[in-house]
């Protein structure tokens, strides 16, 4: 079964974890994560959060895209075709916005 739990948080790190109880009412810990939350405030292409848009973005980005987990990976910057998809065409217009800086 899913189950959807919702909780209004501030900006920030926050510390979750995950409990699962079983039919002879015992919590099992399931996982613990955390969530990077960042508000709605970003700057377009600045993936890694960093306050720059560079060469580290473009490496963050790929990574995401071949699957890996960055430390900090902010989706809303990274997604700058607004497609709603990261992927080859989001890494060339940040390439792009890069080299076309004055």
């Amino acid at each position: 079964e899913v189950f959807q739990v919702s909780k209004t948080v501030e900006a920030g790190n926050h510390t979750f974890g995950l409990y699962v109880e079983s039919t002879n009412a015992n919590w099992v810990a399931v996982d613990n994560f955390v969530l990077y939350y960042y508000g709605d405030s970003f700057l377009m292409g600045d993936v890694n959060n960093d306050g720059y848009v560079n060469i580290a973005d473009v490496t963050c980005m790929v990574s995401y895209i071949l699957g890996n987990t960055p430390p900090v990976f902010i989706r809303k910057a990274a997604d700058i075709n607004g497609d709603d998809i990261i992927n080859i065409s989001d890494v060339t217009l940040l390439v792009n916005i890069i080299l076309n800086r004055e």
